[in-house]
């Protein structure tokens, strides 16, 4: 199968759109379509087919267009903040309080604020990401790269890197301990592909990724399912009800799992 020829297939131009959920009853079961086939490209036609997947109240709840991540923290000296725009880079950022004077070490070594206002190609970088305006200015580049998620776990935090563009496929998972002016970074695995969605629920990480599925615990990542036909529908979300039943979001409607019996279910909107 060609990767570089999926990757450029699908392009979609996708913003933020909450409206009223739309019932489950609306996607129906159906058999997954061949990658490049027909009906794959049927589903992937227009950014308006995309849905979210989320759990509230307990039950799954469905709604059209795509979660907008988290990608600012606050801490008591400043705030973390996360940079992702594609081929023209990115990085994980810390922007310090104006009072906070103090020196920063990045896994032990002495880092210095940049001024990302006179740095022009920086500058057009940050120019593209809705979160311009946060990162000019004085930071703290902690670590370069095209920051895809960012989420708390126990003591630290988790953040996936990686892209989708062209010929390039590929994804990493990362840990990152912050304890006052100390940054420590640590990469934990190597993914099969670009990083389009994480989860963590009961101290378990799922992960979705351009073409597969993980499940990462007790510090054993698991790839559940590989060659998926997702890849290029533009995955959105992931909501994890329990351990078996974990609701992948995509172009066209929903992807039920079960992790333990390595099963996925294509749940498609009966409108398509």
């Amino acid at each position: 199968m060609n990767k570089g020829t999926l990757l450029i297939i699908c392009i979609l131009t996708i913003n933020f759109c909450k409206g009223q959920p739309i019932p489950v009853t609306a996607f129906k079961i159906a058999t997954p379509p061949k990658v490049n086939s027909k009906e794959w490209y049927k589903l992937c036609s227009s950014a308006d087919n995309l849905f979210s997947v989320s759990i509230k109240g307990g039950d799954l709840t469905i709604e059209r267009g795509i979660q907008k991540p988290q990608r600012e923290f606050a801490f008591s000296n400043g705030k973390l903040i996360a940079v992702n725009n594609g081929e023209f880079g990115g990085g994980l950022y810390f922007k310090p309080n104006a009072s906070f004077k103090k020196d920063f070490l990045i896994n032990g070594k002495e880092k210095l604020l940049a001024d990302t206002t006179v740095d022009t190609r920086r500058k057009q970088m940050f120019s593209i990401d809705k979160k311009a305006d946060s990162v000019t200015g004085s930071v703290l580049l902690v670590e370069f790269g095209r920051i895809r998620a960012i989420l708390p776990f126990k003591d630290h935090w988790l953040y996936t890197e990686g892209m989708a563009h062209m010929g390039a496929n590929y994804g990493t998972l990362h840990k990152l301990h912050v304890d006052g002016n100390n940054f420590n970074t640590q990469k934990l695995f190597d993914l099969n592909g670009c990083p389009s969605a994480m989860a963590i629920h009961n101290g378990i990480i799922y992960i979705a990724t351009f073409q597969g599925f993980y499940r990462i615990r007790n510090n054993k990542a698991e790839l559940i399912l590989d060659e998926l036909f997702w890849q290029g529908l533009g995955v959105t979300s992931i909501a994890v009800k329990n351990d078996k039943e974990v609701y992948v979001g995509i172009s066209g409607g929903y992807v039920q799992i079960d992790p333990d019996k390595r099963k996925a279910e294509f749940h498609k909107y009966d409108k398509l």
